[in-house]
């Protein structure tokens, strides 16, 4: 997932790395604007025994995004027809293609693509969002989508901090072998905070975990980010078991997770409220958004359809 579209990044001498990030708020010398997640006052609080360990303590808002569109989503053959004829210069044959990406042995990007243009450029809307939503956020995302709301957000403050934890779903990929490195990461121009060490380092990352297991590595990052962070918000921008995981659902069927997380879409949000031993869902003051005319008839049929 760390490949750049931007042409004034630089190209890659070697591949390794990880997809999923922390950014760290640096104080601003107030000591930081608190986030304010809306609090539904009707709903009850619910508990769920993935989500439990997080109550524990003060409230702190936690909003989990999933990463932007991805480009083997909308062009599954990208990569056959984008290196034709076995070369290594990548060619856009489309307008949602990024104009360039770092280069890296194309069977890398197999497991590790890119995302679309449409994605980075829907990803700097929400974040658009988030700021007018008031929201300072320390966050975790992937390194694409996290410069596609950083762009929107006037965060250059921040910083990313790169965590493996919240990797996706061990069994689907041979992840250690195609993740680019936070220093390769620097090198493209991205805002890396080279002296964060990650909860789960990339030598101790599992070769393989069933579905229990790899909820547990995501609530074990959770609880940690919950424990250490410096301000009362945490945004979390990864894949989209990391959603699951913040609704609190826990299948223990793989074939379950992967429907699960079929179902989630790209630039999701979910956002809960966590201490004094609940777990409450939140309305984020967050205008939604309807990034295709797809969406927006699938938005409309619903909407009737709940009228009727």
């Amino acid at each position: 997932m760390a490949s750049g579209s931007s042409s004034s990044r630089k190209s890659l001498p070697a591949p390794d790395g990880v997809s999923l990030l922390l950014s760290h708020l640096v104080p601003d010398g107030g000591g930081g604007e608190k986030t304010r997640v809306a609090e539904d006052k009707t709903q009850s609080a619910r508990t769920s025994s993935l989500l439990a360990p997080l109550s524990q303590g003060g409230y702190i808002d936690i909003v989990t995004i999933t990463h932007a569109e991805r480009m083997d989503t909308v062009f599954p053959a990208w990569l056959r027809l984008a290196y034709r004829g076995g070369g290594e210069l990548y060619t856009p044959w489309d307008l949602n293609m990024p104009a360039s990406i770092p280069r890296r042995p194309v069977a890398h990007y197999r497991g590790d693509p890119p995302i679309t243009v449409h994605g980075a450029t829907t990803a700097g809307l929400l974040g658009c969002g988030l700021r007018k939503s008031d929201i300072t956020p320390t966050m975790l995302r992937c390194v694409e989508t996290a410069a596609g709301l950083l762009t929107r957000m006037d965060a250059s403050f921040l910083s990313i901090r790169i965590e493996p934890s919240l990797a996706d779903w061990a069994v689907a990929h041979d992840h250690g072998n195609y993740w680019l490195t936070p220093r390769q990461l620097s090198y493209l121009g991205f805002p890396i905070d080279l002296s964060y060490h990650p909860l789960l380092p990339v030598a101790k990352f599992p070769t393989e975990e069933n579905p229990q297991q790899y909820l547990e590595r995501l609530g074990a990052f959770y609880l940690h980010a919950r424990q250490t962070a410096p301000d009362q918000s945490i945004v979390v921008v990864g894949n989209p078991g990391a959603i699951i995981y913040s609704r609190g659902q826990g299948p223990r069927a793989a074939e379950k997770l992967w429907k699960l997380c079929e179902a989630v879409e790209p630039l999701s949000v979910q956002a809960i409220r966590v201490g004094n031993n609940k777990v409450l869902e939140g309305q984020l003051r967050l205008l939604p958004l309807t990034p295709t005319v797809f969406k927006a008839r699938e938005v409309e049929r619903l909407a009737k359809k709940a009228k009727d």
